[in-house]
């Protein structure tokens, strides 16, 4: 498919907005395979989605379920409509916001994290595969917390995406993968917020050496727990 062509933009749109199918992820795939540009421009797109709210002095602000929500929301009851590559950067910003149940508003001063959306997840993906997103249940809950949420396996380690609420406010937690040998590697903390919490964190342990996610207060109490699958 040349440059322009609707099927072409289409699938980049979807994997830019993280709403590709089973069948348009091996599509998408091969036309990568064709058009090595297809991969610069989604990885440009998502660039400029996760730049353009700070550049226009905006943040995001969760009106709706938040992304990893929705995902899981998607795989069970349909496709979601997302907006086409063709629009300009702000309008790309906007179809994404609108997909993801999200509004934007001005600020004044800085974003803290815990109030600015994290930046799209990687297309889904099996267990292990790098750079895919792979979809985590947190089987073991606290009273009154939610957690949604999935790991993305890199060359270098691997990453933790986190979407909270309920989380008790200003207590301390820790999100720690267990590896199968049962030794922890912490992947980082956080404080507990009001509001929904999106975060992205790194551990130095590969996928495939990840047996469990779980998530501690300062006390040792367990805030979540999420067993994952051996990857071979």
């Amino acid at each position: 498919m040349t440059p322009g062509h609707p099927r072409r933009e289409e699938l980049i749109a979807a994997a830019v907005a993280g709403d590709l199918t089973d069948a348009e992820r091996r599509e998408l795939r091969i036309l990568e395979a064709e058009d090595t540009s297809v991969a610069d421009e989604i990885r440009e797109m998502r660039e400029t989605v996760a730049s353009l709210g700070s550049a226009a002095g905006l943040t995001w602000v969760d009106a709706q379920p938040g992304d990893l929500l929705r995902r899981r929301v998607v795989r069970h009851s349909g496709r979601v409509r997302r907006t086409t590559a063709a629009a300009a950067a702000a309008g790309i910003a906007v179809g994404v916001a609108a997909v993801l149940g999200v509004q934007m508003v001005g600020t004044q001063g800085d974003a803290t994290p815990a109030d600015s959306a994290i930046a799209a997840p990687e297309v889904e993906g099996p267990p292990g595969e790098l750079g895919a997103f792979e979809a985590i249940d947190f089987t073991e809950t606290a009273p009154d917390v939610s957690v949604d949420g999935g790991l993305v396996a890199h060359t270098w380690g691997t990453e933790t995406v986190l979407e909270m609420q309920g989380v008790p406010q200003n207590a301390a937690f820790e999100v720690v993968l267990v590896d199968r040998t049962g030794a922890d590697r912490s992947s980082g903390s956080f404080l507990g917020s009001s509001v929904t919490i999106d975060c992205r964190m790194n551990a130095a342990v590969l996928r495939p050496d990840v047996a469990e996610i779980e998530i501690r207060a300062a006390s040792g109490d367990l805030l979540a727990r999420a067993a994952l699958p051996t990857v071979g």
